[in-house]
């Protein structure tokens, strides 16, 4: 039985982080289905993919798993290089995660790149990549 000290909130904050949580979840999925996509249209098996890294399948195989947390950065740079594409890495300040999200992510939902992120046909993939950055 709960005390009388205890918070009303505590079941609002408990249902926020669980839609954070869940949020989370969703971006690793994404990451997790990115990844895999990629490296299957590329034409290549995770041990495949491992040796043009230097790494074990057993790394590949983490990297696309959503459960796994511990991934490292370093390593999902290698796979991503040695797959010919590029990741973006973003902090963003907790209180505007819903507005990011919101701007990064619906445009995919309606099947559209964000203005922002739409190469221009004249920019370089560069050039493009830095105005995305801004």
């Amino acid at each position: 039985m709960s005390s009388s000290s205890t918070s009303n909130s505590d079941p609002i904050e408990a249902q926020i982080a669980d839609e954070r949580d869940l949020k989370a979840a969703e971006l690793a999925w994404d990451l997790v289905i990115q990844l895999a996509k990629l490296r299957e249209q590329r034409g290549l098996t995770q041990s495949q993919l491992a040796d043009l890294v230097g790494t074990s399948q057993q790394a590949v195989s983490r990297l696309e798993n959503p459960l796994y947390d511990r991934h490292s950065l370093r390593v999902l740079r290698e796979i991503v290089k040695a797959l010919n594409a590029f990741v973006d890495v973003v902090v963003v300040p907790e209180e505007h995660v819903d507005a990011y999200l919101a701007r990064r992510y619906q445009p995919v939902l309606d099947d559209q790149p964000p203005a922002s992120l739409a190469p221009d046909a004249d920019m370089s993939l560069a050039e493009t990549r830095k105005a995305s950055l801004t």
